[in-house]
């Protein structure tokens, strides 16, 4: 049986695992675990991403096979992925995005305690890329356009996310065109910064590798896997201090005109205010 497919392509740090889990109650959707990245890595030929997918269990209820991957909108990292979903069929694809600031600082603290980027994050927005281009939204989503059309992706923010969780998910379901009475949120928060656990050292390497996560992880429950990581991996440690001022308005000038471009693609409006966001974030009788 042939099926269509579908996407959630991130961003990172924006309730992706959350959202995962949502669509995992419904019995129309077939999903891998999340972060599989069958599609990035390396460029693939269409014969391998369908054997990629053929993966994946399917029932006689499935009626869309998807991915929940935020490699997917990391672009300047994996530049094949765009190649490799153009071999999927009645590709639909779904972005979670959030505030561009809260989301880079919450980059921030996800590689700090994986011990990827030093604590001092006016030093680590600065000279780590990445933390600012996957807050670049029109950046990411730009070639996904050229791809699949506006029609066929939905922006999600995370903030209405997070306080309409089942108005959301009713709102993917149907644009993915299953039922939407056949699913429901959880309404657990997952990968919160209080209670998510982190691999560092050799954990990381492992749990990072290409072996482990398209060979390995697929072979033992994900429920036995959840258990092992809280029983062996520390917490992730406290959020960082907030960067100075100065740093985030850098950020904000940065960030500004993508925004306004995110939202000129997509026809949305006002979603955020970056410097309503700086002021929350610093107050402006701040001296840093």
């Amino acid at each position: 049986m042939s099926h269509a497919h579908f996407l959630v392509i991130g961003a990172q740090k924006c309730g992706t695992t959350s959202f995962y889990e949502d669509l995992r109650s419904h019995p129309q959707l077939a999903l891998p675990d999340k972060e599989s990245s069958f599609l990035s890595g390396r460029t693939l030929s269409a014969a391998e991403v369908h054997a990629a997918l053929a993966t994946i269990p399917t029932t006689p209820t499935t009626a869309l096979i998807g991915e929940v991957d935020t490699t997917y909108s990391m672009r300047t990292v994996h530049p094949e992925v765009i190649g490799n979903a153009a071999h999927l069929r009645d590709l639909r694809v779904i972005y979670i995005v959030r505030d561009p600031l809260r989301r880079t600082l919450s980059h921030h603290h996800h590689d700090y305690a994986l011990g990827r980027a030093p604590a001092d994050a006016d030093t680590a927005v600065r000279t780590i890329p990445e933390m600012v281009d996957n807050s670049r939204y029109a950046f990411q989503i730009s070639p996904w356009i050229d791809l699949v059309g506006v029609e066929r992706i939905l922006p999600i923010r995370f903030e209405h996310f997070t306080t309409r969780r089942e108005e959301t998910l009713k709102q993917a379901l149907n644009f993915l065109g299953v039922d939407p009475t056949l699913g429901h949120a959880t309404g657990i928060a997952h990968n919160a910064a209080g209670t998510k656990v982190v691999a560092r050292g050799p954990w990381s390497v492992i749990s990072n590798s290409s072996l482990y996560r398209k060979r390995i992880r697929p072979l033992v429950p994900e429920a036995g896997r959840k258990r092992l990581m809280k029983a062996v991996l520390p917490k992730a440690p406290p959020r960082p201090a907030t960067p100075s001022r100065k740093t985030l308005e850098w950020l904000q000038d940065q960030l500004s005109e993508d925004v306004q471009q995110f939202e000129s693609l997509l026809n949305l409006d006002g979603w955020w205010d970056l410097q309503a966001t700086v002021n929350a974030l610093r107050p402006l009788h701040s001296n840093g």
